[in-house]
This record gives C-alpha cells, structure tokens and sequence, in this order.
C-alpha cells in the first residue's frame, strides 16, 4: 500500500471522536482466565506501532502511559499529532516501519501492534518485524498484537508466499493490493513464531462478518524474554 493512499484513507476517518478498538480495551482494562496480563501502567512507555488515526491514544492517556507512535508517512504522523493536540494527548510520533523502529534498545515497556504488525517490507519477512519488535522491547516488557488468519477477508486469492507469507490481490477496500502480509494458521504456530523472542503468551481468537467483511485471526499478548535467555536459546 503506497503511504499516499494510506494517508488519504485515515485522513478521511479523522472525526472529532476517538474510539479505542475494542481488543484493547478488553485487553488492557480486563480480567480473563486465560490472560496472564497483570501490568502496570502508569508512567510507563508505550510504542502504538502503526498507530493509524490515533484512535487509541485516548485510553493509552488514562492509563496514564508516556505515548509514543510510529507510522510510515510524514505526513500522517503531522495529522495524528495535531489531532492529539486538539484533545490534549500527549503522544510522541516518528516516522518508521515494522522492520525499522527509530527508537533505542529496550526503550519500551509496551509495544501495541494494532492491525499492523503482520505488514512486510517488499523483499523482506516477518523475521525482521519479530527482530525489530524485540529489540525495542525491554526485557520483561509486553507485546499486545493483532495477528490474521488464514480465512481472514484480506486473504481472499491471495498469492502465497514462503514462509506463511501471502501477497495481497483482491482487497475489497483496493489499499492493500500488492503489500505483503503474515498470517496464520493456529494458535500453535503463533507460539511457534515469536517463542525465541516472547514467552507466557496468551491468546485470543476473533471471528467476525461485519456485513460480508470477515475479519479473523489472533490476539497476543507476550512477554519479552531476558535478551540472556535468548542468546542461550538461539
């Protein structure tokens, strides 16, 4: 998806309001059998990679967390950040991609991947995200991502590629037409993937049609191992 189009796409869903996406909210703010989740917030960093309108700032704010976001386009993270303004957020943007992070080693203590960490560098893979995501991540730190699976709308004939990767032909809204995706068959194998990096993973699964939109896939939240444990590992 070229960062013009993308601009265009969230510059025309910047209303007045805010919503936070649901998933968050039930993550960050609930209590669930098979959620091993007990963070705390308050004065912590947040990286809200891929951060899109912004829409999420607002309970990142309550939850009292230092914001920090990145998205691709220039010019996005300039409509984002005077939207903030306007509803006095204080956030810090950057330019930057899932594979190039422009921020230091272990800088963040939450790294939220909202409908976003699963997009590829053309020539790339899902490895450099997994790296670049680790590398900001501080150890005992945690990641809250979205991943899809296989049966998701997006993927619909879709060309796959090696590795679980599948390249984009047919999205119905025509923005993501040629950009390369990771997806997922189970919640095994996203175990599998981001176990030498992450550990007490906890997973959701949504499944929604939102009037002959299916979206499907994966929630994940996960620690950050010891960069020690993870040499070992390796």
């Amino acid at each position: 998806m070229s960062s013009s189009h993308y601009t265009k796409f969230h510059s025309g869903r910047m209303g007045q309001h805010l919503y936070p996406t649901e998933f968050l909210i039930r993550t960050m703010l609930g209590k669930y059998p098979g959620l091993d989740f007990e963070p705390q917030y308050a004065g912590r960093r947040l990286l809200d990679l891929g951060c899109g309108d912004g829409r999420n700032f607002p309970l990142f704010a309550q939850l009292e967390l230092e914001i920090y976001g990145v998205e691709p386009d220039v010019e996005l993270c300039r409509m984002v950040a005077e939207r903030a303004r306007s509803h006095d957020l204080p956030c810090t943007l950057s330019t930057g991609t899932n594979s190039r992070i422009p921020h230091d080693d272990g800088f963040f203590d939450f790294v939220v991947a909202s409908h976003s960490l699963y997009y590829v560098d053309p020539h790339g893979s899902f490895q450099d995200n997994l790296n670049e995501c680790a590398r900001v991540t501080e150890d005992g730190g945690w990641l809250i991502a979205t991943l899809p699976d296989v049966d998701n709308y997006i993927l619909a004939n879709a060309e796959p590629q090696s590795g679980g990767h599948f390249l984009i032909t047919s999205d119905p809204y025509g923005l993501r037409n040629g950009t390369l995706f990771r997806a997922f068959a189970s919640c095994e194998e996203v175990v599998r993937e981001f176990a030498p990096w992450f550990e007490r993973c906890s997973l959701a699964t949504f499944a929604d049609d939102w009037y002959g939109i299916r979206v499907s896939g994966f929630v994940l939240v996960a620690q950050r191992r010891a960069r020690q444990s993870c040499a070992s590992n390796s």
